[in-house]
Parts: C-alpha cells; structure tokens; sequence
C-alpha cells in the first residue's frame, strides 16, 4: 500500500501534488502556507529530484493498481543551518477517494521507518488551523500539537 517512490510514479505524484495545491487553496491559510510549503514549477522535475535526493524521503501510496497518495519528508534545520535532529513531513496527501482505508497510516509508517534510518528523534508536520480531518488523522497517529504560528498580513509587497 505504501512505497518508496520511483521515477516512473512521477507524473502521478504531479497530479496528487496539484490536488493538494486546490485542497489547501480552499482553506484559511491555504495561499500562505502553499506559498512557503509548495514545490516549484515545474512539479515533475521538482518532483524527480526529491525522488533523487538522498536526503528526501517521497512516498507512494497504493490503492489497487493505482497510486493515490504521497508523502515527503526531509530534515528539519535550525534557522542557521544546523541539522535539529527533527525531520520534517512537509506535505501528506490520500486522495479523497481513497482516503479511510489505510493509505495514509502505511505511507506515514513508511516515513517513519525512513526517519528512523536517518537517526532523527523526531517527525513534525505543519498543518493548518481548520484541517479538522488532517489533524485528527495525526493525532491518531501519535502526533501532538507543540507549537503553534499565529500570522499577521501585513498588505502587499
């Protein structure tokens, strides 16, 4: 149900990624956090390097014969570089069709097992304020809530 993924599932993972993009666009939050969370364009070559980099950890998520979720993580830094001995799950996404029948809990235990190799004592994942499902998925997961961003629009730039 949940792999490591290969170049071959990168034009799917594009499609997920792009679904992620409408879902999180549709939330309070959402432009702000694509914006500093999201990958650049173009998604397929974006994508077929992290699937390259050693140091990122992108998974597939199965359904049948189809590839209906991702997830990436990588590590967590200090703002002046330094490794924080945290890893970062930056983004989590089950289509909703396929959502409630374990995908995300198989791609998550992949991460997990991936951050374990690495030798990170901790995993956290941004999530926005009203993620309702998100949330509750995490939490059954093991994840707590440790640290909250409030956010302030200062006008245009």
């Amino acid at each position: 149900m949940a792999r490591f993924a290969g170049r071959n599932d990168i034009d799917d993972l594009a499609k997920l990624y792009r679904a992620w993009v409408d879902e999180h666009l549709a939330q309070r939050g959402g432009s702000l956090f694509v914006g500093e969370a999201g990958l650049s364009e173009p998604f397929a070559q974006t994508i077929g390097a992290l699937i390259d980099d050693a140091a990122c950890c992108v998974v597939a998520g199965d359904y049948g014969d189809a590839v209906v979720g991702f997830a990436l993580a990588g590590s967590g830094a200090h703002n002046d570089g330094r490794p924080s001995g945290q890893a970062l799950l930056r983004m989590i996404y089950v289509d909703r069709s396929a959502r409630n029948v374990g995908v995300g809990e198989a791609m998550l235990g992949e991460v997990v097992t991936w951050c374990k190799s690495k030798g990170y004592v901790g995993l956290s994942v941004p999530v926005l304020p009203g993620a309702r499902e998100a949330k509750s998925f995490l939490e059954e997961m093991s994840f707590r809530a440790r640290l909250l961003f409030m956010h302030r629009d200062l006008g245009a730039r």
